[in-house]
């Protein structure tokens, strides 16, 4: 190989590794922001206890005579998402609007989710694997995905990152719960 060709296949290898580093950049950006947003109404149940504990539903019932979304979804859940994960937004980065918008979809996916499992009677804080990660992960993935510019292979691996530590991190929740006596 000429001196040229050779020069040309160091810069594409250069190329490749910087790009293969903003990828992963985005999709590490990414999961902090899902883990951030999906946590944060958890931790601070934690904190404040049943301080600031207002049901987002109000405790009304659906047409159906079940909870509209359980007590456990509350207005300082939501506002603590929304605060906290526009924060760590700005912390790695990324444009807080951005968090904000991750944030936003990833409550309304814990909604709907909160809402399909009250129509199938499943209780409030009722473990519901993979019903329980997937439109809070899922939903913010989707819309989120061309501002990060995830490829659908990249938006995969983010989704299945999060679906795995959200699921260990459930289970390790659950167990602090049962030993301390709290729920």
């Amino acid at each position: 190989m000429n001196g040229l060709g050779h020069v040309y296949s160091e810069n594409t290898e250069l190329k490749d590794d910087f790009l293969t580093e903003i990828m992963m950049a985005h999709i590490s950006s990414l999961l902090i922001l899902l883990i951030t947003a999906n946590s944060s109404p958890v931790l601070m149940k934690l904190f404040f206890h049943k301080h600031f504990d207002v049901p987002l539903d109000g405790n009304k019932l659906f047409f159906d005579g079940k909870p509209i979304f359980g007590h456990t979804k509350t207005v300082r859940g939501i506002l603590s998402s929304l605060i906290l994960t526009s924060l760590m937004a700005l912390a790695i980065g990324v444009p807080a609007t951005q968090g904000s918008f991750v944030s936003g979809y990833a409550m309304t996916g814990d909604l709907l989710s909160s809402f399909t499992k009250r129509r199938f009677g499943i209780p409030s804080s009722k473990s519901t694997p993979v019903l329980d990660q997937l439109p809070e992960s899922l939903l913010p993935l989707l819309m989120v995905k061309s501002y990060f510019n995830l490829a659908w292979g990249d938006a995969v691996i983010v989704l299945a990152s999060f679906l795995i530590i959200d699921l260990v991190l459930s289970f390790l929740l659950a167990r602090f719960y049962e030993n301390s006596g709290t729920h």
